[in-house]
């Protein structure tokens, strides 16, 4: 894949949502490019370009050209987060280069915690958020891109981190333990260690505190939540704990890292969408 490069000016907006069991979004019908994550359960994406599937611990890059829907299986908790833009802004040579359908790679922790990011900005249009939030946008794609060439590299990461993963994220707010992880995972303790050492550089009870601080240091840059509040919510068992962590992986207390911090309408806003829940 090559990288993605935009004619100028573009604008990103972002967005998440979840269906405790299961749900429909759509249909889409203004062209749209997106980046499509599930961080738990399934996305069944329908257009008359084709019909794909995007897993838990998966993200899509997608564009549209005909009308677009996601449908998200019936008694299946899924959550999913998004970032789109305008096609218009890409250029030609990149459209090309998508037509023979999604690419779809593992959810790093790159595209993670940017689509996090963007999302915690929320939809306001204030320059200065409007400024970050397309920065975002751009390096998401940026990132995204990387994934891509990283795949294309190594191969997809091993079904069994990437369900490893995919548990880590959607339960690193409690008090879960390396073991809960294997289980999820479905693997042995050891056989976890080795694969997430060799395919993500770290072993999993530091991926798991990795995804812990990154959400910490998210809501400290992008919200107004009291630190002790965020550190119960990330998973930490006293604001103290947080305190310490932000500053070794970040070089800064969480007071530091909060004070050292253009504007697009999102699809739903825009074409007033509907997110159906089952």
């Amino acid at each position: 894949m090559s990288s993605i490069v935009f004619a100028g000016g573009q604008t990103f907006s972002f967005g998440e949502e979840t269906y405790e069991n299961g749900g429909f979004f759509g249909p889409m019908k203004l062209a749209y490019l997106q980046i499509l994550a599930v961080f738990e359960g399934q996305a069944k994406v329908g257009s008359d370009d084709g019909d794909f599937e995007v897993n838990a611990g998966e993200a899509a890059l997608i564009l549209n050209r005909t009308p677009i829907s996601f449908l998200y299986p019936r008694d299946r908790h899924t959550r999913v987060a998004w970032c789109e833009t305008a096609p218009s802004a890409v250029s030609s040579l990149i459209m090309k280069s998508w037509r023979s359908g999604p690419d779809i790679v593992p959810l790093d922790n790159r595209i993670h915690q940017l689509m996090l990011l963007g999302v915690e900005l929320g939809g306001s249009s204030r320059s200065g958020v409007n400024e970050v939030r397309n920065t975002i946008g751009q390096a998401l794609c940026s990132s995204f891109t990387l994934a891509v060439q990283d795949k294309e590299k190594l191969g997809a990461l091993p079904d069994v981190v990437q369900r490893a993963r995919a548990f880590v994220d959607a339960n690193f707010k409690t008090q879960i333990t390396v073991a809960d992880v294997a289980e999820a995972a479905i693997v042995s303790r050891q056989h976890l260690t080795l694969l997430f050492v060799k395919h993500m550089g770290l072993t999993p009870a530091r991926y798991i505190w990795h995804v812990r601080a990154s959400q910490g240091a998210a809501m400290l840059m992008n919200s107004g939540t009291p630190i002790a509040r965020i550190a119960y919510e990330c998973g930490y068992q006293d604001p103290f704990h947080f305190s310490r962590h932000i500053r070794k992986a970040f070089g800064q207390t969480p007071r530091e890292l909060r004070s050292g911090k253009g504007f697009r309408i999102s699809s739903i806003d825009a074409e007033e969408l509907e997110s159906t829940s089952f």
